[in-house]
């Protein structure tokens, strides 16, 4: 190529003509190897005339393009300069000024020229961004998708990119998708280093856009047959959920706001496929999303009753950060219906469901919702989409987040959840727990990180048969009221001393009554005495099909806390209306808290989905407690 430009400088230098014994002198080649040169530059659009006469010059009509071909690598090279300095920038807040100058090899009067350069190109192409320097530190100043603007339009209109985008453009044009896609791995190969997982998709799935528009001169969703890639089969998939979601909700997106809600929604799925090999993904090929959006959509409104208020709401809610690695990995152990793979090929887009909500949730009571959060949800979704009854899969979830809590060898785990769902316990008044001491015995990784779930000893197969309820509306009100008089601890403890729950037994407050309790049966420890009473059925209670009312203790000793709840629909139980149900929540000490929190689970499980909280006593949204019941509201 050298060898080429050095050729055509030679030839305007000589307007008149030169001879080819000359050019060969010149050029330190044969004559025979000037001719194949001179051939060689018709197929970059010049045209160069010989005879005997004066040798060889410049058609009159090519030589602006033949100046244009001496320049271009000077033109490369500085626009390969600029785009290293635009990928430095935007990988982190600030870079060293000096630290480009030692890895570009550059002046400093050469990198503020380019610097200048590139707040022209940003001016120029009305992109919101600007690069600041602060004492020795540059900064690149735009969110990121002005980043991403930024650097796809750079890159793309570069003559860096030409041949790529030439190649890409004829490929297409004579129905090669293969070579069209490889000339787009081209540019994943030549960039993938310098994104992580959610920029790098975003960034090569507005490359493909762009290169699309550009040969197109349309958008995309004009063209419903459009297949060029496995990700752009991806994307059409994305955008026709996106449009859906925005009919459901009302919502009008341009074309523009769907590329970007698919753009949100393949790279945050692409954290768990981007290392495999590109086929491998082509199993969402075979699961469009808008075979099951509609029936989601419906689900979300008719039981998660999320209303959307702008679409910023759904770009935060599937930005939620959770660690994805470790529901995917909690996910493997569901053996409810069949595999974790096949959950994911039957269901694609069901986890990101889950976050989507539990994002919603997360921005509604500003508290973080745990992984085994997202997991219930997960299950809530399938358990509605395949239309099974909510308590024939949320006690087997439950025993997989069990499972998956301890430290665990993970076949100990796999062989102990496979024989729990192989029996089948379909009577929802028994459930069955695991070992976890057994567990804890190896020292293998944590399978899912957790506080609610590490229990130190093992509980044994459990009955919870009886229960206590209330119907008198105008009782419980009153007791209501009397939170603008008592602190929270002392409502909560005179409602359940006035209530004779603890069978008539005159004490001050529910640690003494568990501690009297406790003495009264010959027991000296609380926590055995607790471990006791639910081998022998007679602490916790619940209403089969009705609801359930049961005491957890919170890691605050001695702070009480109580959930009210009513039902959707008139439920009876002895001929007799139930209206409220209490769900009292007290303090107690960690092993009984932990042990506790563990039955609160199990018995969740039970609730029916007519139960909604009514209203909490609790500011306290981070667990289970509240974070999960509100699902079923």
């Amino acid at each position: 190529m050298d060898t080429l430009v050095k050729l055509v400088e030679i030839l305007i230098n000589h307007p008149q003509g030169i001879s080819g014994h000359k050019l060969a002198e010149g050029l330190d080649i044969s004559s025979r190897t000037v001719r194949n040169l001179v051939g060689n530059l018709e197929s970059y659009g010049i045209i160069v005339n010989s005879s005997p006469k004066f040798g060889y010059r410049l058609a009159q009509e090519t030589r602006s393009k033949a100046k244009q071909f001496v320049n271009e690598p000077l033109i490369s090279e500085r626009l390969k300069r600029q785009s290293d300095i635009l990928m430095k920038l935007s990988q982190s807040a600030f870079v060293n000024y000096y630290e480009i100058l030692d890895e570009l090899f550059i002046s400093e009067g050469t990198l503020d020229k380019e610097l200048q350069n590139l707040r022209d190109f940003f001016e120029l192409e009305q992109v919101s961004a600007t690069i600041e320097r602060q004492a020795n530190q540059l900064s690149l100043i735009a969110n990121e998708e002005a980043i991403r603007e930024v650097l796809v339009k750079f890159l793309l209109y570069s003559n860096d990119y030409r041949n790529v985008r030439d190649s890409y453009q004829q490929h297409f044009a004579t129905g090669e998708l293969k070579r069209a896609d490889d000339c787009l791995h081209k540019v994943i190969e030549a960039h993938q280093i310098y994104f992580t997982d959610y920029h790098y998709m975003s960034f090569l799935l507005s490359l493909m856009i762009q290169i699309t528009r550009m040969q197109e001169n349309k958008a995309i969703d004009s063209q419903p047959e459009f297949k060029i890639s496995l990700y752009l089969a991806e994307l059409e998939q994305s955008i026709a959920f996106g449009r859906e979601l925005g009919e459901a909700f009302a919502i009008t997106y341009s074309f523009d706001e769907l590329v970007s809600i698919s753009q949100l929604i393949i790279a945050y799925r692409s954290r768990f496929y981007l290392n495999r090999p590109l086929m491998e993904s082509s199993v969402y090929r075979k699961n469009p999303y808008h075979q099951f959006t509609k029936k989601v959509i419906r689900l979300i409104n008719e039981q998660f009753a999320i209303d959307f208020q702008n679409d910023s709401d759904f770009f935060l809610a599937l930005r939620y950060e959770i660690e994805d690695t470790h529901i995917r990995q909690g996910l493997k152990y569901q053996r409810s219906y069949q595999s974790y793979d096949a959950l994911q090929l039957k269901y694609p887009f069901v986890i990101d469901l889950a976050c989507f909500i539990a994002g919603h949730y997360q921005k509604e009571t500003q508290e973080r919702i745990p992984s085994q959060g997202i997991i219930a949800i997960t299950f809530l979704l399938v358990a509605a989409l395949e239309r099974i009854d909510y308590w024939r899969v949320l006690p087997k979830m439950n025993v997989a987040i069990f499972c998956s809590s301890g430290y665990a060898n993970s076949q100990l785990i796999e062989a102990k959840v496979r024989n729990m769902y192989q029996n089948q316990v379909r009577d929802v008044r028994y459930f069955n727990a695991i070992n976890l001491k057994e567990m804890a015995d190896y020292q293998a990784k944590l399978l899912l990180t957790t506080d609610y779930l590490i229990v130190p000893f093992e509980i044994k197969t459990f009955r919870i048969t009886n229960y206590f309820t209330f119907s008198d509306q105008k009782r419980i009100e009153q007791y209501f009221d009397e939170k603008r008089k008592l602190t929270i601890v002392q409502s909560v403890e005179r409602f359940i001393i006035d209530q004779n729950i603890f069978d008539g037994l005159e004490v001050d407050s529910y640690q003494a009554a568990l501690e009297t309790l406790a003495q009264h049966h010959g027991v000296s420890d609380k926590i055995t005495f607790v471990r006791e009473l639910l081998e022998r059925d007679q602490l916790f209670s619940t209403v089969l099909d009705n609801g359930i009312a049961i005491p957890r203790l919170e890691k605050r000793s001695g702070e009480a806390r109580l959930l009210v709840a009513t039902f959707k629909q008139p439920i009876y139980h002895q001929k007799k209306e139930i209206k409220w149900l209490l769900l009292p929540m007290m303090g107690a000490d960690d092993d009984a808290n932990r042990l506790l929190q563990l039955l609160f689970l199990t018995v969740f499980s039970l609730l029916d989905s007519r139960l909604k909280v009514r209203e909490t006593f609790s500011g306290d949204a981070s667990g289970l407690k509240e974070g999960l019941i509100k699902l079923l509201d």
